[in-house]
């Protein structure tokens, strides 16, 4: 497998794998390539995805980075704990309807190619945690379930010089409408998918891509300074297709917007409309003979 990046270091190889399987194993709901069974999973799954993505370099962005990357994937369905496409889930509070877990999220890092940013510091990968409530629409044990996700999220930075530093960069909030379904594709464990996707960020966290300080002024970048307030809007999709039991194959698609971002009069923004595309294969390797319930 070819790796393309600035920066070879295995750290940073690890933490740009870990963040771009929060970007596309969280969000485009890919562990849904599972053998669709009628009321039982495997206890635990272990796996690898085989990934080529295309990603701007911040929302707004008129310039893209490419990732060919290996990368292991892990789901546990414990009675009290459970990781999957979702994050840390099931550890708080769960009922037909309302559910309440922990959400993830990440961006890779900017390196010193952005022409709109030439001579402004590298920027490290974004990592988000925090609190995440879902009001399912439809019975949660649904094949083809609709529910809205609301999540707040503080956000930091990972930096590598001679080792990783983080930093604390703000707080984001965001509504998701997620749909997924199941049973439109005929091989077991296939599934597609859609979300819609609003943004709100604090000063801090919008200033993270968007701010130029006095020191990096000059004809074309003039000093800017960004506020709180909406930090986008997005759609994503993304299909599933089971070769077997074994493999399977994905893609996935987000559109990003800006247009009516509070920093879209930042100069660092160049177009309103960018794009994530990544494509999968996806190998399950290995699974635990214990069975559990599959909601």
């Amino acid at each position: 497998m070819i790796m393309y990046m600035k920066s070879t270091t295995f750290s940073k190889f690890l933490i740009i794998s870990l963040i771009l399987q929060a970007c596309i194993l969280l969000r485009a709901d890919i562990s849904a390539a599972e053998p669709a069974a009628p009321h039982q999973k495997p206890l635990w799954e272990m796996g690898l995805f085989n990934s080529a993505m295309s990603f701007p370099h911040y929302p707004g962005s008129n310039e893209q980075s490419y990732y060919v990357l290996p990368f292991p994937y892990f789901v546990y369905r414990g009675e009290y704990f459970r990781s999957d496409r979702d994050g840390f889930k099931g550890m708080f509070f769960k009922s037909r309807y309302l559910e309440s877990s922990i959400s993830l999220s990440g961006y890779p890092p900017i390196d010193g190619d952005n022409g709109a940013r030439e001579g402004m510091p590298e920027l490290g990968a974004l990592f988000g945690v925090g609190p995440e409530l879902k009001w399912h629409i439809t019975n949660n044990e649904s094949d083809h379930p609709l529910y809205l996700s609301t999540a707040i999220q503080g956000v930091s930075s990972a930096r590598f010089n001679s080792f990783i530093s983080i930093y604390y960069e703000g707080v984001r909030y965001s509504a998701t409408l997620r749909y997924k379904n199941e049973t439109l594709l005929k091989p077991p464990g296939s599934s597609l998918g859609i979300s819609a996707a609003l943004y709100y960020a604090d000063a801090d966290l919008n200033g993270f891509f968007y701010d130029v300080d006095q020191e990096y002024i000059r004809n074309d970048r003039p000093y800017y300074r960004s506020g709180k307030g909406p930090a986008g809007h997005s759609l994503a999709t993304y299909v599933v297709y089971g070769l077997n039991d074994k493999f399977s194959v994905s893609g996935y698609l987000r559109w990003d917007n800006v247009s009516h971002a509070v920093f879209n009069d930042s100069p660092l923004v160049k177009q309103d409309d960018t794009f994530i595309v990544g494509i999968s294969l996806i190998w399950k390797m290995y699974k635990s003979k214990k069975m559990v319930d599959a909601d």
